[in-house]
């Protein structure tokens, strides 16, 4: 109403008056010059009455569907933004009596920013593993300016609960997560807090891990993932619960998606209640198939979670689609990159095509002891010491990255494992995941990164 309310002002300021002289020579002139100027007084205001009811509901039409666009995007939101739609509707009603829409205006664009961080957020990081806590501050600023020299708005780290209470269940130690946290806002990046392993105290006693065991009790895992919450509401929006809890020796007893239900239930009331603003995603699923040791491929573990009823218990989905020795867009029953799409289709099937899946691991070693393999050299790969060559490496991640800018709309940030080698020791291929090599040059792959995430600021 305010551009149609300025608009009758200018018009209503018009003088259609004449002056008023006594000349008797232009008595006969203006007589005829004002007749003459009735009709056209009321043609002018016939058309102006005519046209403006037209321009006032063209701007009510415009706001009314920014409004039900408002409205459709809050109604989706998780629970801890319940607490923003009142903001908003208190908003309109002041402004509505107050006749201030520009306080309507900012309620609005203040909860817009709320809603795209919860649902539509993008971007690309670097999953960092679980080594960043053990890091002194000097290492740790080195690490950092690694990342943002790469460009990456994110980083994915372990806020491990094996470590903050190793001693008992009333002893903390919260050291090297709040230097990781506080080092991540110093130098501008979201961190992607990773809720990881189980003390030996509070472990399933028939865990057969020192380091990675689901926990014994729900409940204590859930209180640990609210306090989280809560010590880091300031710096850590996004939590990620476990790490590919649907592989053997990442839950270290067979893994069982009932199991990690309960976990999720117990932990997403914890976090929601503490930070409502939190973001809470499920565990990144491995890419791995059912296997004897209770290993379940990750579409069968997430239909197993919805059954139970736990998808109303993350606000997102993470996935580690690796496909190496093959590339992405290699057809294969046994490439995991393949699940994706039936993923998503089974969560709009669900209900739930509001929420994003978030690849918060892919990646592909390019050292070891064994031998090195091209893209889609398949036949006799062995993953406990064969790797891929840095081209192959490269192709990969080109690969990823074009299947992840087609489809934006449904999926969350883009993490790459990982940003440096480990070490140029060729014992294992795990030393090799980075975008770095161990001597700090780059690889291939780092170009094609850094160039993709430069290209979508």
């Amino acid at each position: 109403m305010k551009h149609a309310k300025h608009y009758h002002n200018r018009i209503g300021h018009h003088k259609f008056g004449f002056p008023h002289k006594h000349n008797p020579k232009k008595k006969l002139f203006r007589r005829i010059v004002f007749i003459a100027g009735i009709p056209l007084l009321f043609a002018l205001v016939f058309l102006f009455i005519k046209n403006q009811p037209a321009k006032t509901l063209l701007i009510d039409n415009t706001q009314d569907q920014e409004n039900t666009q408002l409205a459709n995007i809050t109604s989706n939101l998780p629970t801890g933004q319940e607490n923003a739609d009142v903001m908003v509707s208190g908003a309109q009603s002041d402004a509505n009596v107050l006749g201030a829409s520009s306080q309507k205006k900012a309620a609005q664009v203040q909860t817009q920013t709320s809603v795209q961080s919860a649902l539509t957020i993008n971007g690309y990081g670097i999953a960092a593993g679980g080594g960043l806590i053990y890091l002194g501050q000097s290492d740790l600023n080195r690490y950092f300016e690694l990342l943002k020299a790469l460009g990456v708005q994110w980083v994915r780290w372990d806020v491990d609960w094996s470590v903050v209470q190793k001693d008992g269940p009333s002893i903390y130690d919260w050291t090297g997560a709040d230097r990781v946290a506080q080092t991540a806002q110093k130098y501008g990046l979201n961190s992607l807090g990773i809720i990881t392993y189980t003390p030996k105290w509070a472990s399933d006693k028939s865990c057969k891990s020192d380091v990675k065991c689901a926990p014994a009790d729900s409940a204590q895992y859930g209180k640990f993932a609210g306090e989280v919450a809560l010590r880091y509401k300031d710096s850590i929006t996004y939590l990620e619960i476990w790490n590919e809890p649907n592989y053997f020796l990442a839950w270290g007893v067979r893994p069982n998606a009932g199991k990690y239900a309960e976990l999720l239930k117990a932990a997403y009331p914890e976090i929601k209640k503490l930070n409502p603003s939190a973001v809470v995603l499920s565990g990144g699923l491995a890419a791995v198939s059912d296997e004897k040791d209770g290993t379940i491929g990750p579409l069968a573990f997430m239909k197993t979670l919805y059954a139970a009823g736990a998808n109303k218990y993350f606000d997102a989905i993470a996935l580690h689609p690796y496909t190496y020795p093959a590339s992405p867009n290699y057809k294969a029953w046994w490439t995991h990159w393949q699940e994706i799409s039936p993923i998503r289709k089974f969560m709009v099937d669900s209900g739930d095509a509001e929420k994003k899946i978030w690849f918060t691991e892919i990646g592909a070693p390019t050292g070891g002891g064994g031998k090195a393999y091209a893209a889609n050299q398949v036949n006799g790969f062995k993953y406990d010491s064969d790797f891929m060559k840095e081209s192959a490496q490269n192709d990969i991640l080109k690969e990823a990255l074009v299947f992840y800018q087609k489809n934006k709309d449904w999926m969350g940030p883009f993490f790459w494992y990982s940003l440096k080698d480990e070490s140029d020791k060729k014992d294992t291929p795990e030393n090799f995941f980075g975008l770095l090599r161990y001597d700090g040059s780059k690889k291939p792959a780092y170009d094609i990164f850094k160039n993709a995430i430069s290209a979508s600021k």
